[in-house]
């Protein structure tokens, strides 16, 4: 009898086992091969020189970013990594290149020992700077960042950020510029803002995921991504912000509190950062010119925003035609701003704004203000309770709202199917009735 390694390096058949001596062989083997195969793992205990197996793992990020090749991933173990990492190696559609938390634990990437200039805020690096593509990140904590943490530059495509927890960093949490395709979804991203030049005026410059075509025009053809179940709130400046960027899908997020200073974040020039400073927008979309905006924007609530919580930025991106369906913006002092000449708005509630909307609305049909609903009659209107935002049993929202089946809303921020019953309800939140069973 013989026992073949399948995938060894050394590419030899081995012997049946007959002693100690043939296991502890054959363990190595094994590890060798795993080495060799799919599945590598980094540990604050490993070394770079090791061959990155369960047993031998690598000790940093960056030897992994340039070591990994198409279709194979590696685990990260619990502890704190430090240092900025460039990634350069690219996977393929089919064989995607995997950076993930290992199972049950919780690796952090702080930046917190890193470079940081407070009076110009863009001399500092981004802890990742991406500039390959097919690339999965999941998992991960970020925190402490010196500027942007997680970066995606020019012409990058196709990388995903799943699951990620990027906090209490200086500079947009996820920024993507110049770029296009990428999904970020899973995510809560929080506790964000910028210096400012010399410490002095920050926090404009600081979003929560932010993607951007620059500021050239006419502007380029970047976006197109996919933003969707992500938390974001406490940033500076806006929560998701899509500037001069084209053609985003963004689904089923929560955005609050953004546009307020964050001292908390530490730093010498913290005391002058108690004064809001950001634009202070929930969901910026689009704006500056022709190309941009064209975004889809589902079941999103936005909310205790400094400004508002949806900005179509329309008044100066005339050629835009933002989609919005059944959103909820609460306590904003608008709900729903710019949105002027092309935008198509159905199906959203708008519930204690100082304003339902600012400017003429090129489409607008069966949300709140055009249905005359005052009061959607929300069970609760308390942040991080259950029924936060969803409708009562006696909510005038109920059933009020167009079939938009054949344009893609068929589920609800909570994934349960729409329509529940015989009518669409507004907002982000499907009505189910109690003891109900649910679809």
């Amino acid at each position: 009898m013989k026992l073949e390694i399948k995938n060894s390096p050394l590419n030899y058949t081995y012997p049946t086992i007959k002693s100690k001596w043939s296991l502890t062989l054959i363990i190595l083997i094994m590890q060798i091969s795993i080495a060799s195969g799919q599945n590598f793992y980094i540990s604050n205990r490993g070394a770079d020189s090791n061959p990155g197996t369960i047993t031998l793992p690598w000790a940093t990020i960056q030897h992994a970013a340039a070591t990994l090749k198409a279709g194979q991933k590696v685990y990260i173990r619990s502890g704190k990594y430090r240092g900025y990492v460039v990634f350069t190696e690219s996977g393929t559609a089919k064989k995607t290149i995997t950076f993930e938390a290992y199972p049950g634990e919780k690796p952090i990437i702080d930046g917190g020992n890193l470079k940081s200039k407070p009076s110009n805020p863009w001399d500092n690096l981004p802890v990742f700077n991406i500039k390959a593509n097919y690339l999965v990140f999941k998992g991960l904590e970020f925190v402490n960042a010196a500027m942007v943490t997680i970066y995606c530059g020019d012409d990058t495509h196709n990388n995903v950020f799943d699951g990620l927890h990027v906090h209490n960093g200086y500079g947009t949490g996820i920024m993507f510029y110049l770029c296009s395709h990428h999904i970020v979804q899973n995510c809560v991203v929080h506790d964000i803002y910028d210096y400012g030049q010399g410490g002095i005026g920050g926090g404009g410059n600081a979003d929560g995921i932010s993607a951007s075509a620059g500021n050239t025009k006419p502007y380029p053809d970047y976006g197109h991504h996919i933003f969707k179940n992500n938390k974001v709130y406490n940033c500076s400046d806006d929560g998701i912000d899509t500037w001069s960027s084209n053609g985003n899908v963004i689904e089923n997020n929560e955005v609050h509190h953004t546009g307020y200073g964050n001292p908390s974040n530490g730093g010498s020039d913290s005391a002058s950062w108690n004064k809001p400073a950001g634009d202070g927008t929930g969901f910026k979309l689009g704006g500056g010119g022709g190309g941009s905006g064209n975004n889809r924007v589902m079941n999103n609530i936005s909310y205790s925003n400094r400004v508002s919580g949806f900005d179509g930025n329309e008044y100066r991106n005339k050629g835009s035609k933002n989609i919005l369906y059944n959103n909820t913006a609460y306590n904003n002092p608008t709900g729903f701003r710019n949105m002027e000449t092309f935008a198509i708005i159905k199906n959203n509630i708008s519930f204690k704004n100082n304003d339902d909307t600012s400017g003429n609305i090129g489409v607008s049909e069966n949300n709140t203000w055009d249905l005359g609903i005052k009061d959607p009659n929300f069970i609760s209107v308390t942040p991080n309770t259950a029924n936060f935002l969803r409708l009562s049993p006696k909510s005038p929202a109920i059933k009020r709202g167009q079939n938009l089946s054949t344009k893609g809303v068929v589920k609800d921020k909570a994934g349960k199917i729409r329509p529940k019953g015989i009518g669409y309800d507004l907002g982000a939140y499907e009505y189910i009735a109690t003891g109900v069973k649910k679809k």
